[in-house]
Order: structure tokens, then sequence, then C-alpha cells
């Protein structure tokens, strides 16, 4: 983790390089090119946030960081400029998926096209991002949530719930209850914050100080704070179902979903499908059920 300030931003603050990126005959970036939970300026997660923040390390992020949400997306710019002129950089390598998490195109750019090409390939892989077709929901239920899903655990956009003061660009939720955290978050369970319910077993796999570090560096402190926690997941959905103000279950517009990375296939009720709009974007695969739980409360769609 050991970085070395390399230059100074206009605004003069430190721009830091991890010392080994430093010290190699080159570079070449590598990043998956996609929207930013808390950006919305033309450079969001992509080759310029990979000398900003990644090559950064923490103490480069929080640097980043540190003028809070409001400023993060054009100070993360500057400092991507400002290391994009002092590095060694021979190329950069932009990825992007499709909807279904597959590979969709790989772009490989000089170092000066870089902040040229950039913009076109978020504007490529935006459209490509995949949502839940059902825009007021009572209750959605989220299989797992994980930092190898998104920097918040679940996209604020999908579940509805920005976090960078600007409108909601997803559907309205009115409940959220998460089950699980991925093994690959390592206990980091940022964004839980954003949850109204979470299960037993989530809250036992919180490692709070990774949490609580990751949400300070990212200016959210927020999203470290721990839900209301039920014993099972049956309990989180009778919860969520409880608290979304309406009383005739077979009214309920309920959403189940792996993660808010994983919507190719989706679960939802009778009254949630009624409210789709555009038939053509989804696909019928079943009739409807019981949502399914074994005689312990788990959850056995998944």
């Amino acid at each position: 983790m050991e970085v070395v300030e390399v230059a100074k931003t206009e605004l003069g603050l430190p721009v830091y390089i991890d010392r080994h990126a430093w010290e190699a005959d080159g570079i070449i970036l590598l990043n998956r090119v996609k929207t930013h939970t808390s950006i919305r300026e033309e450079y969001q997660s992509g080759l310029v946030k990979m000398m900003a923040i990644g090559l950064a390390k923490h103490k480069g992020a929080a640097m980043t960081h540190s003028l809070g949400t409001p400023n993060l997306g054009p100070n993360m710019v500057r400092v991507g400029k400002a290391a994009l002129k002092k590095l060694k950089i021979t190329a950069g390598i932009s990825v992007i998926e499709n909807g279904y998490e597959e590979l969709a195109d790989v772009y490989v750019t000089r170092k000066e096209e870089i902040l040229d090409t950039e913009p076109q390939i978020l504007k490529r892989a935006t459209a490509m991002i995949p949502t839940i077709q059902v825009q007021d929901i009572d209750c959605l239920i989220l299989w797992e949530q994980g930092k190898n899903i998104s920097g918040t655990g679940m996209d604020p956009a999908v579940i509805g719930r920005p976090i960078n003061r600007r409108s909601n660009e997803g559907p309205q939720v009115e409940t959220l209850g998460v089950l699980r955290l991925t093994p690959q978050s390592d206990g980091n369970a940022s964004g839980c914050g954003l949850a109204d319910f979470i299960t037993r077993r989530l809250r036992q796999e919180i490692n709070e100080e990774y949490t609580m570090v990751n949400s300070l560096t990212g200016m959210h402190p927020e999203i470290a704070r721990i839900p209301a926690t039920m014993e099972t997941d049956k309990l989180v959905f009778q919860a969520c179902i409880k608290s979304c103000g309406e009383l005739r279950n077979d009214r309920v517009k309920l959403v189940i979903a792996r993660s808010t990375k994983a919507l190719e296939e989706v679960y939802m009720s009778q009254a949630a499908l009624e409210t789709v709009k555009d038939r053509s974007r989804i696909e019928v695969c079943s009739d409807f059920m019981d949502v399914p739980f074994d005689d312990k409360g788990n959850l056995l769609l998944y």
C-alpha cells in the first residue's frame, strides 16, 4: 500500500501513485468501464478512475474522495488527468459487459487517446445496463449484496436509493431486504445501510472495521449502518411485506433478484407483473407459485 506523491492537482491537492507502479518501466491500465454509484460526469468507472483511485491505493482514494460526494466526479478527473501526465502509461485496456455480465467489447487505446475515447466507451456500456422493469415496487428482495457486485454492495440506481444527493434514477422501492453477503466481499458489507432488513446470517458475516473504513473512504458512513436484523430469510420477506403499506397480500408488488448485477432472471408477484409497461422487454418463464422456503426459513430459489 506504499505510495509516492507524483504531482498536485490544479487545486493543490496531492496525487498519489502506488510505488511499484511509479517505479515500473511501463504501465498498462486495465479496467471495466461502467457507470459509478456517485458520479454522473463523462468519466465514471474506467481508466481515469483507475489512475485516480485504483493505482492511488487507500491514501490516494481517500484524498480523491475528500471533497465530498458532490465534488467527487470533478476531483477524480483532475487527479486522473494529473496522474496521466506523469505516469509511464503504454496503453489502456477498457472492457465493457452486456446485461448478462458477459464480455461485450474490449478497447485498446494509446495513452494520448484515453481521455477522448473513454466517454464514448461509457456511453455504449450505459446503453447495456440491465434494469428492473417495475417502476413502483412494494418489496424488493435481493439474495445477495457484495463488493464484487457494486462498490456500494448493490447498485443504488437499481434499488432506487441514490447516495449522491441526486434525483432517483431507478424504481420507487418501498421496502428492501437483503439475505446474503458474497464471499468475495471478505466481510465488507458497505452498502448494507441502504436496506431496511437483513438476515442474521448476513449480519454475522459483517466485518464492521472493513465496512466502516470503506464507507468512510467513500465519504458515505451512513451506508455502513446495520439495518433491522431478522433471523431467517422468510422473516425478512414477512417484515418487508408488513411494512410496505399494502394491506392486501395479493396486491403486494414483490420483486426478487439474485443481485443488482444479475437481473437476467427475476421473480415477480402477479401484482408486480401487471405494472410492467413494456412487455416486450420481458419473457414470462413460469406460472405463479408460492415463494419456496425450507423448514428453517431459508429461501430455495438460488
